[in-house]
């Protein structure tokens, strides 16, 4: 492959909104800016990253159908970690001529490998402890943060440093929220997925506004859907807060209902780089599939190291503020909003994101086609190969 024609094919087909699909579009459209890289995303036809990328005509296109997309021209494949185990479900084409770079953005992803689609009956995380350092030390896996290669490293201790590639955001705004902080009244946002791992985070700030004793009346707008919103709805219905559903919204939407209706806003991963972008004051919260524990304490956006998002509830690093602490703060100190945004500006912005990314790719080699093949093996035996492929066709993966 040469340098001056360095070519990137993003794996993530997807019918829905969320913070990966923006990633890879985002990191796709900045790529695209340089005249040395050939982009090509890989989607449904009429995907979601497909229509977003509709207007950029230097980015291919390569549709991804009945399950797999053909490759067969060499490239360098970025997809998240999480499709290591159906990779020759996923193409078909020449492995000799693909390099690979598999990115954590997700730090229960490594557990999503061992255990997922039946997968925790027969695989051996043993057989995988070798590869995974391999992969991590020749910087073929890349971790959007701490909370990402800590779960790695604890699967294998031997790992090396890690290659960070934090996650980018686009847009910065120079203007604060439309909303004055002076009044009794606050509008705290939720922006993210109603997902299985982050529904519980949502109740948590539910829970919190229910318990809290402080002076202020706090209104809660939840943007977002997702798998788990009628576990959310039920949760709500009974807890006496206000709040409002907003659902949904992109883009400018977005943007719009921010700078209008929200002063201070809560997330995790991609959704809360979007709200200390519109220098939002934003406070981090952790995942988990039950329920938090009674006490637990938040990060300013600007308080995380290592680019850390949110990590999982039983295993997170050091908090500074309890709920009641975030409040009175947000309403004693004016400068957190732009503090916010100076970190995000700072740590991920698009053009350095890009150019770290790049420089990256074009240090990379080639994973052997053998241990493509020995890997894929080990996560689909024969006779698992045999049924799940069947059971890929009949859930149109």
């Amino acid at each position: 492959m040469s340098r001056k024609n360095l070519s990137i094919t993003f794996l993530y087909p997807s019918k829905r909104v969320g913070g990966a699909q923006l990633l890879f579009v985002r990191l796709a459209i900045e790529l695209s800016k340089f005249p040395d890289v050939i982009v090509n995303v890989v989607d449904y036809k009429d995907g979601f990253l497909e229509s977003s990328l509709a207007n950029y005509s230097k980015i291919n296109i390569l549709h991804y159908h009945n399950g797999s997309v053909v490759i067969d021209e060499a490239t360098i494949v970025v997809t998240p970690l999480t499709n290591l185990s159906d990779l020759t479900h996923l193409i078909k084409g020449n492995f000799v001529s693909i390099k690979f770079l598999f990115w954590a953005i997700h730090s229960s992803g490594i557990n999503y490998l061992m255990k997922a689609n039946f997968r925790k009956f027969f695989l051996n995380p043993d057989n995988l402890k070798s590869f995974f350092k391999e992969i991590s030390d020749k910087g073929n896996l890349v971790y959007m943060d701490e909370a990402n290669y800590l779960a790695i490293k604890n699967f294998n201790p031997t790992c090396g440093p890690p290659s960070y590639m934090p996650i980018p955001v686009t847009h910065f705004d120079v203007t604060p929220s439309l909303i004055s902080n002076k009044s009794d009244l606050i509008n705290l946002a939720w922006l993210g997925r109603i997902s299985y791992d982050k529904v519980y985070s949502v109740i948590k700030i539910i829970d919190e506004i229910r318990n809290y004793k402080g002076k202020y009346k706090i209104v809660f707008h939840i943007i977002g859907n997702g798998e788990k919103y009628d576990i959310l709805e039920k949760h709500l219905k009974n807890s006496g807060i206000s709040y409002i559903l907003v659902g949904t919204l992109e883009g400018s939407e977005i943007y719009n209902y921010i700078k209008t209706h929200i002063q201070i806003g809560v997330a995790m991963g991609t959704s809360c780089l979007e709200l200390a972008s519109f220098r939002l004051p934003t406070f981090l919260i952790d995942y988990g599939v039950s329920e938090f524990p009674l006490n637990i304490k938040y990060n300013w956006m600007f308080e995380t190291v290592n680019y850390n998002l949110g990590s999982h509830i039983d295993s997170c690093e050091l908090r500074n503020h309890n709920f009641s602490e975030i409040i009175s703060q947000f309403k004693s100190d004016l400068s957190l909003g732009d503090r916010c945004y100076d970190y995000v500006l700072a740590n991920h912005g698009i053009d350095n994101v890009a150019l770290k990314f790049k420089n990256h790719l074009n240090k990379i080699d080639f994973i052997s086609k053998d241990q493509i093949e020995n890997i894929q093996t080990l996560f689909n035996p024969s006779i698992f190969n045999y049924f799940f492929s069947k059971y890929r066709k009949l859930r149109g993966f």
